[in-house]
């Protein structure tokens, strides 16, 4: 989740965060498109993440005047890998010395 935190734009808020064994499925909103590409592009640098694929996005009237939002879905496959142990030396790395 904190990979999701960090991924978010300005001008986008998440409503919605699902998960199970294998996919994260994230709803939101955003005041235009170009904030939920963003989006998108963030969170396929991160490793653990498949490609993001975004379900559905629409269009509808904000609450005040001239005001568009886009309600969007979009869900991608996670898989946690344990992180290496970390180990003092690498192997033959005291017999190069």
């Amino acid at each position: 989740m904190d990979e999701i935190s960090k991924g978010l734009p300005e001008l986008l808020w998440l409503t919605s965060l699902e998960t199970n064994a294998s996919n994260v499925n994230l709803r939101g909103s955003a005041f235009n498109m170009s904030a939920v590409a963003n989006l998108i592009d963030n969170l396929d640098r991160v490793e653990a993440f498949a490609e993001p694929i975004l379900q559905d996005a629409t269009q509808r009237a904000g609450r005040g005047a001239r005001t568009e939002v886009y309600d969007f879905r979009l869900t991608f496959p996670y898989s946690f890998k344990a992180p290496k142990p970390e180990t003092a030396e690498e192997p033959g790395a005291a017999a190069s010395r």
